[in-house]
Parts: C-alpha cells; structure tokens; sequence
C-alpha cells in the first residue's frame, strides 16, 4: 500500500508557482520521538503513494503520533488542500487521532477522527492568505486525543496526509484577463459574421429551392437575424447554467404574433436555429459542414421531384342577390364546387339585395389569371377577386 520516495532537497522554498506539494517538492524537519508506524507496514516510510477506496494518492506517512515542520515562503492568495486519513487492517475502536495544521505555531486547523472515519479520504482545505507572501513554518502535526502518547493501538493503524499541496488562488494580471477577453471578443465576433453568411446561404436555398406558396423573400430575410440572436443567446447562457434558465423562463411568455404558414417554414427556422447553437457552442466546423451537406441534398431533391401542382385561394364573389341564388342556373356556390378540387366556406353575407362570398378554394397549377378568366366567364355581371391564401394575415 505504501511505496517509499527519494529524500529531497533541504532549504527553504518559495511557493511562486500555482501549486507545490509537500510530498514531492519540500522536504520536512521530522520530530518522530515518541511516534511509531502501523505494525502492518512492510517497508515503513514517511512519504508514500497511499491507496484507499480505489484512490490512489501521493501522501504524508509519518508515524503516530508525530510531527513534519515545512519551512517555505507562501504566495499570494495561497491555501492548504490536504485529504487526512487513517489507515487499520483490523477494528480498533478505542482508536482515535486528531490532526492539526500549525502555521508559526498558531493552530489553523484541527479535527478529530476516530475507527469510524478510517480507510477513506477526507477532504479539506485551510486559508493560508494572511501570510501571503511570508517565510513561514507549516506543521503537520497528528496526536491522540488529550495528547497522551503510548495508546495501545498506536501500533494497528497510519496516520496519512494525503496530496498535501500548497495551491495559489491568485487572479491573472490585468494584460492577462485582457488577452483573454480580447480573444473571447474576436471570437465572438468571427462566430457572428460566419452565422450570417451560413445564414444567407439558408436563405438563398428557400428562395430559390422553397415550395411554400407566395412572396418567400419576407419569411427568408428573417433567417439571418434569427441565426445571429441564437448565436448571441447561447454565448451569454452557455456559462451559466441559472441564467440559462431564466432565460427559459423569460421566453415562455413570448408569443408569435402570425403563425408560421407551411411545416417547410418551420423547418428552415428550426435549420436556422441549429446552425446558431453550434456556432455558439464554437462548432464552426460543424456549421459550415451541415450546411454543405443540407443544401447538397435539397440541391438533388429539386432535380428529382416536381413542383407542387396544388394552390390555395381566397376568392370573393359579390353580386345580386337575385342572380346568386338563382333556382335556374344554380346557386353560384353550388356551380364553384364543380369548378375546383377543394372549397372551405369562410363568409356568406346578404345586405339587401346584395350578397359577398368568400370561401377558400384549392386550384391545380398556378395560373391565377387564367383561373379569375374562368370564374369571370362563369359568373358574368359578378365581381371577383384572388388573393394567395399565405398572403392573408
């Protein structure tokens, strides 16, 4: 369980780097006199890799009870982060060892642990900031409870401090935290300009490529500025995952004030969204490759399938009363049924003499003209009028 270190270099250190260990950079003044190892050791040792609950850990193994004295100088924002442990082959319950952690001979930190905490690591860390930047001497120290020596069980248990490190909490300089967030900026700021082109190349293939009905270039001028605050949405959240939620919350009041036409709309701002989340989350490989191979796919789709033959219409018919319910000829909706594949009645009102229809009507093909040439010669004496149906707001 425990493997014997190299003894290493005497002196004082100074602590300047991020992180210094106590088992592999520093070496300790020992003060073993009344102290003893576990009786189970093979090969004894105060440092040692120490392996307990599948953990292996470099560690301090003095014997019990005893002391190891480090003499360094402490950084800027320093703290100790150290895991105490006991180490029992056999139940020992009377057992019970307190760890101490002295900084110029003032305590810092002290816990008891006793045959219920033995075999497992504890965690702990011990501000050392208010000696920043000072020669100091660290004790580790570990004894039995009223600091009596001689327990009968001292023999069937170690006492370990596992990965003693000195770690250095100080912030960046400021041309460091610059640098940074320069980078971030610019990154930032390549991830817009690249949403934007990936989003004018979506853009060009619902305009060019789309089957939904209409002018298209109003939903398709959108597809920019909805790729580019996704991007904007995700780069602030991504960090924070309460603020992401928020965020959530805050949008389940939005509401669409038109609904969206066509499921191909829908699907071109769901590809819209997509591409912003990945830019977001700084895949700009991937964004770029999803579009090629999207549009590689709806560049072959459109040479192998034909355009919808199928339209819809709003169409208003207004005349005499008279002449639209006439027995004789027929009632003008009754004749447009025979005219068209589909009809949904939508309004049907008599002022007087005077009657307006509009229903919405499904036509094959996309000759709106020759279609109002039909209705006008069916229906003389009428006024008609067409509108495309995702036209209507």
């Amino acid at each position: 369980m425990l493997v014997g270190w190299a003894a290493l270099l005497a002196g004082t250190v100074s602590c300047s780097g991020q992180k210094t260990s106590l088992v592999q950079d520093l070496e300790a003044e020992p003060d073993y006199a009344d102290g003893s190892y576990a009786s189970f050791l093979e090969a004894p040792s105060d440092r040692g890799l120490v392996r307990l609950s599948e953990d292996s850990r470099p560690s301090l193994t003095p014997p019990f009870p005893g002391s190891l004295r480090f003499a360094l100088t402490l950084p800027d924002a320093a703290f100790l982060s150290f895991a105490p442990a006991l180490v029992a082959r056999q139940e020992v319950r009377r057992a019970g060892v307190t760890f101490v952690v002295r900084v110029n001979g003032d305590v810092v930190y002290e816990e008891y642990f006793d045959f219920e905490d033995t075999n497992q690591w504890h965690d702990r860390e011990v501000d050392l900031s208010e000696w920043a930047g000072r020669e100091v001497a660290l004790t580790l120290e570990t004894r039995a409870l009223g600091g009596r020596t001689g327990k009968l069980w001292a023999d069937r248990l170690q006492t370990v401090w596992g990965d003693p490190v000195i770690v250095s909490n100080q912030p960046e300089s400021l041309r460091g935290i610059a640098r940074g967030e320069t980078a971030r900026l610019l990154g930032f700021a390549w991830n817009l300009v690249l949403g934007g082109l990936l989003a004018l190349a979506i853009r060009g293939l619902f305009l060019r490529f789309g089957a939904a009905p209409g002018d298209r270039s109003r939903m398709g001028n959108l597809f920019p500025l909805f790729t580019l605050s996704t991007i904007v949405v995700l780069t602030v959240v991504q960090a924070s995952i309460p603020l992401s939620l928020g965020l959530l919350g805050a949008l389940s009041i939005v509401r669409f004030r038109s609904a969206i036409k066509t499921p191909e709309e829908l699907v071109y701002l769901l590809f819209c969204v997509s591409i912003g989340l990945s830019l977001g989350a700084q895949h700009r490989l991937l964004s770029v490759v999803a579009v090629v191979v999207v549009g590689a796919f709806i560049l072959i789709r459109s040479r192998f399938s034909e355009p919808s033959a199928e339209r819809s219409f709003l169409l208003s018919i207004s005349g005499e009363a008279g002449r639209f319910f006439d027995e004789e000829e027929g009632m003008v909706l009754d004749r447009l049924r025979g005219m068209v594949r589909g009809l949904e009645l939508q309004r049907l009102d008599r002022d007087f003499d005077r009657v307006e229809l509009s229903t919405l009507v499904s036509i094959q093909g996309g000759d709106v003209e020759g279609f109002l040439s039909r209705i006008r010669a069916a229906f003389p004496g009428f006024d008609v009028a067409c509108v495309a149906s995702d036209q209507v707001v």
